[in-house]
């Protein structure tokens, strides 16, 4: 029979041919991946009665609503001026940079839906009561590892606590994957 050891099996994988192997098993069959990219898109928020036009941030104090904020990442703006299309991802993992202006970001549900509708909760109202504000965190999440990054994102932000009013200041979103036109 085969030498067989119990750490390693019946032989050491030989890592640099196995990638090699799927690589070209890739090749022949077209299903490659194309290069990784990140898409990122950014919105920032008034929240000040000078500019009645502009978008407010402004999060509803445990009315049962929720402020919901849409990231389109089917196009974006070049330096130019002119609306590029972006290539479809598939999916590796998502990042939202948050700043929230609050008393008590205990307070708060984050909510990232993706545009398959896949539901991923990054900050759940908690019992941390000492901490003020989210302050440029990034927030992560892999739940949406496969499917297509293109679509309207959506951060949904509730406040289930009354008494403590909270603010979003801005947000970015990154989308990090390989190009994929077929990714779901």
């Amino acid at each position: 029979g085969i030498d067989f050891n119990h750490s390693y099996g019946a032989g050491l994988v030989d890592a640099g041919a196995a990638v090699q192997a799927a690589f070209q098993a890739g090749l022949a069959s077209g299903k490659v991946l194309g290069p990784a990219e990140r898409h990122l898109q950014s919105q920032f928020f008034a929240n000040d009665d000078f500019d009645p036009t502009a978008t407010s941030g402004l999060i509803p104090d445990n009315t049962g609503g929720s402020l919901l904020v849409g990231f389109d990442m089917t196009e974006e703006v070049d330096v130019e001026g002119n609306t590029v299309p972006l290539p479809n991802l598939r999916v590796e993992h998502v990042e939202l940079n948050a700043t929230v202006i609050t008393d008590s970001r205990s307070d708060l549900n984050i909510v990232l839906i993706s545009p398959n509708g896949t539901q991923s909760t990054l900050q759940e109202e908690n019992l941390d009561n000492e901490q003020q504000s989210i302050r440029r965190w990034t927030f992560s999440t892999v739940r949406n590892w496969g499917e297509g990054s293109a679509g309207t994102w959506v951060v949904r932000i509730t406040d289930n606590t009354t008494g403590n009013a909270a603010v979003l200041n801005n947000a970015t979103l990154v989308i990090n994957g390989s190009v994929d036109p077929g990714a779901p």
